[in-house]
């Protein structure tokens, strides 16, 4: 059971729960909208990178370089899951000027897992692609470098929904 207090001077006059923080007044419309915003330019981003790294994926397989595109696609996958999940996740926890810390620190959580995954994946991806290249698999180096730099993409916008939802959860 969730303990709710009412203070009387809550603008929708239903008071909050007990683990919900209070935003400046008016400060809920605007986060929401940048989460919105924030969702709806990631979405298209991860949409190009993702249709890239699976049509190279796709068309490559049976190459020999087809081990680094796999390790590309799962990367990015991983990586941009947690992104779109964090800004989900973050825009339903403000409801109203209010911001539910459970769902903000799940938020947090998630968006710190993506950007994890995308920093070491790139550097993963880079690496599979050199040691293929050493092998003397042609265009695997290439395919690292290019799948390891759009790993990078979600792993900065997750750093970035991180640092929303770390200002949510501070006091």
């Amino acid at each position: 059971m969730t303990d709710r207090a009412h203070p009387p001077n809550t603008p929708s006059g239903v008071g909050t729960p007990s683990d919900a923080r209070p935003l400046p007044r008016g400060g809920g419309s605007r986060l929401r909208r940048t989460y919105t915003r924030f969702l709806g330019v990631s979405s298209v981003a991860v949409l190009i990178i993702l249709a890239f790294a699976l049509f190279s994926a796709v068309t490559s397989m049976g190459d020999p370089e087809v081990l680094t595109l796999l390790v590309g696609c799962a990367v990015l996958a991983i990586s941009s899951v947690c992104l779109l999940t964090a800004l989900i996740r973050g825009r339903s926890a403000v409801r109203g000027d209010f911001v539910s810390l459970p769902a903000a620190t799940s938020s947090r959580s998630l968006a710190r897992t993506g950007s994890l995954v995308g920093w070491l994946g790139a550097v993963a991806v880079v690496a599979v692609g050199l040691f293929q290249h050493l092998q003397d698999v042609d265009n695997a180096l290439v395919a690292g470098i290019a799948l390891g730099g759009a790993s990078l993409i979600p792993a900065v916008c997750n750093d970035t929904a991180g640092r929303i939802a770390k200002r949510l959860v501070a006091p």
